[in-house]
């Protein structure tokens, strides 16, 4: 890999390097034992690959809530030591089958996704544009049921998709940022909106996130629901029963 990426550089010092992981690009954790050494610096990239079915059915046969702790807590034991060395880091494939026949492994592991990239706000790309091959896997049209594009090549295979990940094609944090002030938002990945609204007479409700309010962590306001299924609004008064809440995703 170091001999690939010298070589890439003595052809072309002006091009970034990108290295990948083990295990088909999800596994970066053999740089703690044996980090690059190479004669440039300032240029290498890291890639990974996130897909639900590579996390062996934990979508499918955990709580939503344990699976996201689960594949998080592995994510960043592999790739942690990228980002320990101070080297960039980013999903070079993701993706879900659009037919939305796979609910369990696609549609647990896509709301986790969609949290993820939002809340580190990493570069990404999608697995795939096209909607079927002339030739793969030996079978003549083959196709992409990962793919934007149907068949034909010529309509949207899933426009919900699409809609679902608009709220990440816009970034988070970086370049043209640094005039705001930082602030939180509240995302809610399975319908792609955030939290609006800081009026205490009113329920609190979803919308974009571009519109979104800004929130911060502080003793004066909390969250009041009186039942299960109720609204939820902001409440002043933080003592009472209404206004406890306990966590329970373990990412």
């Amino acid at each position: 890999m170091q001999k690939g990426a010298e070589a890439v550089h003595a052809a072309n010092s002006d091009v970034f390097i990108i290295l990948f992981g083990l295990s088909f690009d999800k596994d970066l954790s053999f740089l703690h034992k044996r980090p690059t050494n190479l004669t440039f610096n300032g240029k290498l990239v890291f890639e990974i690959h996130q897909y639900g079915f590579k996390d062996g059915g934990t979508w499918s046969e955990d709580n939503a809530n344990q699976a996201c702790g689960e594949v998080l807590n592995e994510m960043m034991s592999k790739g942690a030591p990228v980002l320990e060395q101070g080297y960039p880091l980013f999903v070079s494939e993701f993706g879900v089958d659009q037919r939305g026949t796979n609910v369990n492994d696609d549609n647990r592991y896509f709301n986790f996704f969609l949290g993820l990239a939002t809340e580190f706000d990493y570069d990404r790309t999608l697995w795939t544009h096209v909607g079927s091959y002339y030739l793969r896997d030996g079978i003549v049209g083959l196709d992409e049921y990962y793919g934007v594009l149907d068949w034909n090549w010529f309509d949207i295979r899933n426009s919900s998709f699409l809609q679902r990940i608009s709220v990440i094609r816009t970034p988070f944090q970086g370049t043209g940022y640094t005039e705001t002030h930082p602030h939180k938002v509240i995302f809610h990945p399975m319908t792609r909106l955030c939290v609006q609204g800081t009026s205490l007479l009113q329920p609190l409700d979803l919308g974009p996130c571009s519109e979104a309010e800004a929130w911060g962590y502080a003793p004066a306001n909390t969250f009041e629901s009186w039942k299960l299924g109720q609204p939820v609004k902001l409440n002043m008064i933080c003592s009472d029963d209404s206004s406890k809440w306990d966590i329970i995703s373990d990412s």
